[in-house]
């Protein structure tokens, strides 16, 4: 067991330069045929995506509001004749208060003038902006505008998991509201122009799952400790998963394609039954659906 989890390290840090899974099962293969995919899954899920400033991936508790800001980028390239196919989205990690701004493209100018206007939007700057390794961060405009603001860049090689979980949830609100207007004959719908209500909603109306609130009332400075209460609550417990036993009705997590919209589903629409339950390779497995699947790609359905 040490062996492979040391294999796996050394080939996603050293060799395979951070692979997908599949990519590093294959190269893992190769040197131990007795690994397997569902190991690969399980160690990938463990250790991957770890900050080297801070805890697991999403477990981090910031000490308050403009400590850390996470910053991506996103498309919209599955509606026609759009001013902008581009955006930057920007969230504060502590409150969860999110901006996106249309950008026209990468270019360190455009990147830096959109960087701007996030961190207008948002109110104040933060002490840290964390980004995966986007080539215009890495520009001397970018990198003089950041200094003279004292702000520290921390890039990481993995994801930033708390504005990816955030633009998610805009694109899931931004369709919601343009195919209901696509079905009612709107024509040339700008994407756009649905910025402000989505903000709106998720900033001001929609209660946030980790903090108990709207984001806009978690940035009240009198909120502060029960934000901070109620994520370390969600940090002690978001990873246990209830346990299954066979006949219990699940979901199962789809497959990934590189087509796969942000607004489609991530689990199925159909429930199945859970036909066994194994141990292998220090790996508890639940076959559903006639295929053996990790805990974490089964949701529960409630009764």
């Amino acid at each position: 067991m040490e062996s492979k989890n040391k294999l796996l390290n050394k080939l996603y840090y050293d060799e395979a330069g951070f692979s997908s899974i599949q990519n590093l099962y294959k190269e893992a293969k190769q040197i131990d045929k007795s690994i397997s995919l569902a190991f690969v899954k399980e160690w990938h899920n463990n250790n991957v995506g770890k900050s080297r400033y801070y805890g697991g991936k999403n477990s981090f508790v910031a000490p308050g509001a403009n400590y850390e800001y996470q910053v991506d980028l996103f498309f919209i390239s599955d509606l026609e004749n759009q001013k902008y196919n581009m955006a930057m989205a920007c969230t504060d990690i502590f409150t969860k208060f999110a901006t996106v701004v249309p950008i026209r493209s990468k270019k360190p100018d455009d990147y830096l003038a959109g960087f701007m206007e996030c961190i207008k939007n948002m109110g104040k700057k933060p002490t840290f902006i964390l980004s995966d390794d986007e080539g215009a961060l890495n520009s001397n405009d970018i990198l003089g505008y950041l200094k003279k603001e004292g702000i520290e860049k921390i890039t990481t090689r993995s994801h930033a998991h708390f504005v990816e979980r955030f633009i998610r949830s805009f694109k899931l609100l931004l369709y919601k509201r343009i195919d209901h207007d696509l079905k009612q004959g709107k024509e040339n719908v700008q994407w756009t122009n649905y910025i402000f209500a989505v903000l709106t909603t998720y900033n001001f109306k929609n209660e946030h799952s980790s903090i108990g609130m709207a984001p806009a009332e978690a940035k009240r400075d009198d909120n502060k400790i029960e934000v901070k209460l109620n994520m370390e609550l969600k940090e002690k417990h978001s990873r246990k998963y209830p346990p299954l036993q066979v006949g219990d009705r699940v979901r199962i997590m789809l497959k990934y394609s590189k087509f796969k919209k942000e607004r489609d589903p991530i689990f199925s629409d159909n429930k199945y039954e859970i036909e066994k339950i194994e141990e292998k390779e220090n790996l508890k497995l639940y076959t559903v659906n006639g295929r053996p699947r990790l805990r974490n790609e089964l949701l529960v359905v409630k009764s």
